[in-house]
């Protein structure tokens, strides 16, 4: 009885650590990882299927993988570096489809991506977002008014 509590939090210290590390190797690897697999001899089908699985977190040039060609790596170990994704930055936008554009300018109110495209004068990338409603929903008068305001102000 006198263990059980030392063993309890000895064994959920030991769980959490196996779990930190577990997450850690799941960590797409980097460009100084990529080179370390070719060097250590796993630039083969087995250093592909790394790379398949956990990814990779740059984009790889042509004069990268020529690189690594010349250190010896396969031709299916550089093709799984063509094929991997980087991550998608979390700061990185998507265009706004028209569907979400006319979610955001319901009622004739400018969303705030337009305002800000406004703000930053790019009267183009608003007129978009403008078009886009009008077209959505073309029996709406503030769609065009806005749309026409934009146009008069670009060919000022």
């Amino acid at each position: 009885m006198i263990f059980r509590i030392p063993l309890i939090v000895l064994m959920v210290g030991m769980g959490l650590v196996f779990a930190v590390s577990a997450g850690a190797q799941q960590k797409p690897f980097t460009r100084e990882q990529v080179q370390g697999l070719v060097r250590d001899e796993l630039g083969d089908e087995s250093g592909a299927k790394l790379v398949e699985q956990r990814g990779i977190d740059f984009a790889p040039a042509e004069d990268f993988l020529q690189s690594l060609m010349t250190a010896g790596a396969g031709e299916a170990f550089l093709k799984a570096l063509r094929a991997a994704k980087p991550p998608v930055p979390a700061n990185a936008k998507k265009p706004l489809n028209q569907v979400q554009v006319f979610a955001l300018l319901v009622g004739g109110v400018p969303s705030p991506r337009v305002t800000t495209l406004e703000q930053k004068e790019d009267l183009p990338g608003a007129l978009e977002e403008y078009h886009a409603a009008c077209t959505l929903n073309p029996d709406d008068a503030s769609y065009r008014k806005n749309y026409e305001r934009l146009l008069q102000q670009m060919r000022k």
